[in-house]
């Protein structure tokens, strides 16, 4: 089965914010034809309920609602499949080229995968294997003394997905390289990036502004030795 031409997003409501519906339409312009669907939480709880009632009690222990989101966006690619796109990733080209593979996932720094960006052919055993491994991963890493930051990558972001797929190993998945996911060079890239992370916390700015700090104080050690 091929991926279908369905391209999905999510918000809280179906008031997207105005500095995101220029990249939300640009979704729509590029894929004329295509089936588009915005996600709310009360649509994303009623779709658990209807078609996973065996998770829903473990939706309801997740402390953040971007974990909820997170999980949902495995679920419905596994049940309903197609494109799922968060709302500050512009599209600049046709993902109909991409049809010809059963998932898509982007690669993503400093290392692993990401899932704001993933195109996937319903009932494809990664997905069916993301949800499987939900409880486990909560039962290991959702505790008081892990930062919220990790909480969230490692039960249902992109720590989680990245272990999922090496412990799954689907042969069958299409990787997109850097220059085509996250160069922000638009004369190449199939998406630009948009200033987003509306689930940050203080510790997720401060993980990152440790990590900038070390990439540049890495990149001067190197130019210093050369």
């Amino acid at each position: 089965m091929s991926i279908p031409r369905i391209i999905h997003q999510t918000w809280k409501s179906v008031e997207v914010p105005a500095r995101f519906q220029a990249a939300a339409r640009s979704w729509r312009d590029r894929h004329p034809g295509w089936e588009y669907v915005l996600w709310t939480d009360s649509d994303i709880d009623r779709f658990v309920r209807d078609h996973f009632p065996g998770l829903v009690a473990l939706f309801q222990r997740y402390p953040d609602q971007i974990q909820r989101v997170d999980a949902f966006r495995y679920l419905l690619l596994q049940r309903v499949g197609g494109v799922y796109a968060d709302l500050d990733i512009e599209c600049l080209r046709s993902f109909e080229p991409l049809r010809e593979h059963r998932v898509v996932l982007p690669r993503t720094a400093p290392v692993g995968l990401s899932n704001d960006l993933m195109m996937a052919a319903p009932g494809h055993p990664l997905f069916q294997a993301l949800i499987d491994g939900l409880p486990a991963a909560f039962r290991a890493w959702q505790h008081w003394w892990i930062p919220r930051h990790f909480r969230v990558l490692q039960t249902t972001g992109s720590l989680y997905i990245t272990r999922i797929h090496r412990q799954a190993g689907t042969p069958d998945v299409y990787l997109l390289p850097p220059d085509l996911y996250s160069s922000q060079d638009r004369s190449r890239a199939l998406v630009f990036h948009l200033p987003g992370d509306t689930w940050a916390g203080w510790d997720t700015h401060a993980f990152r502004f440790v990590y900038a700090r070390w990439r540049s104080l890495a990149g001067r050690r190197r130019g210093s030795l050369t």
